[in-house]
């Protein structure tokens, strides 16, 4: 698995496996021994996603019968703005890492720009320079909330996860990221399943500095699938893949 360095040093697993809408223990923790046992290193969960405690046993099982330790692991949740203040952040963290089991955290996240964001950035940032706490991000941060939120708190977020795949590419909140240090990181690298990309060939153009500083190049016919992977890989972007699916988890990881 290739790594991507943040702004403070730490490694971070290019890709990684998401567990949103899968709410049911048993099924996520499984989702999640599968994910593992396939190659990916980053988990991603989030308080809302009310599944803390699954991914918790997955990675204490998987921890426990040496498929890896936890330093392999990159493990990342969210904080819900229900809990955005200076306290609540620090009350909201305790609460994800009883559930989670663990006794540190490798990346935390404001999960809405919403609410009192810099309060809660304040406990986040304490907490980080405590060493409860690797990395801080952000998601869902759109480009002028990104700017002002960057521009005034202490430590600028190290990652900002947001919807981004081919048929919604956002280049310009891309750069304005990474202007400020910022790794974009995508949810729905696979446009959540849309426009058949599973099923459907065509041709997949990249208009990226890797391939072209200048130009469009093409890049051949391929699934619309193996398109999506192509481009955020050209844009460096971090992609985590969502739900309980054996075969895209292997088809991923190659």
């Amino acid at each position: 698995m290739e790594n991507l360095t943040l702004s403070n040093g730490v490694k971070m697993p290019l890709e990684g496996f998401g567990v949103f809408q899968i709410p049911e223990p048993e099924i996520c923790k499984q989702a999640v021994l599968d994910a593992i046992k396939n190659g990916y290193r980053l988990i991603d969960t989030a308080a809302c996603y009310m599944n803390e405690e699954a991914v918790g046993a997955a990675i204490k099982e998987a921890i426990d019968s040496h498929l890896v330790t936890r330093e392999e692991l990159f493990i990342t949740t969210k904080l819900w703005p229900s809990d955005y203040s200076y306290e609540g952040a620090k009350v909201g963290f305790e609460r994800s890492m009883k559930k989670l089991g663990l006794d540190y955290l490798d990346m935390f996240m404001l999960h809405q720009p919403y609410g009192d964001i810099y309060g809660a950035w304040k406990g986040m940032e304490e907490l980080y320079k405590d060493g409860k706490i690797k990395a801080l991000a952000v998601a869902n941060f759109y480009p002028a909330k990104f700017i002002e939120f960057a521009k005034l708190v202490e430590i600028k977020p190290m990652v900002n996860q947001v919807e981004l795949h081919p048929f919604y590419a956002q280049y310009d909140a891309i750069k304005i990221m990474k202007d400020y240090g910022c790794i974009p990181q995508a949810w729905g690298p696979l446009a959540e399943g849309k426009f058949d990309i599973f099923t459907h060939w065509s041709r997949i153009y990249i208009n990226s500095p890797r391939y072209s500083s200048c130009s469009l190049r093409r890049i051949g016919i391929c699934k619309s699938m193996d398109g999506c992977y192509i481009w955020s890989y050209s844009c460096l972007i971090w992609r985590i893949l969502g739900k309980n699916n054996k075969h895209i988890c292997r088809h991923t990881l190659g």
